[in-house]
């Protein structure tokens, strides 16, 4: 799997000044989410990952 490196690819969310404060447009991004509850070894929670 490729490594991305979103520091670099997305320096405008990331390079503002921490002193002031500033408006930043965020891109519309897809995330993956599993809910539950318990341990991340659980195996209910690595089928999920599967």
């Amino acid at each position: 799997m490729e490594k991305i490196d979103l520091k670099k690819k997305l320096k405008t969310l990331y390079g503002p000044s921490k002193a002031d404060f500033v408006q930043v447009d965020v891109p519309a991004m897809n995330f993956v989410m599993i809910d539950g509850a318990g341990r991340p070894g659980n195996p209910v929670y690595v089928e999920a990952c599967e």
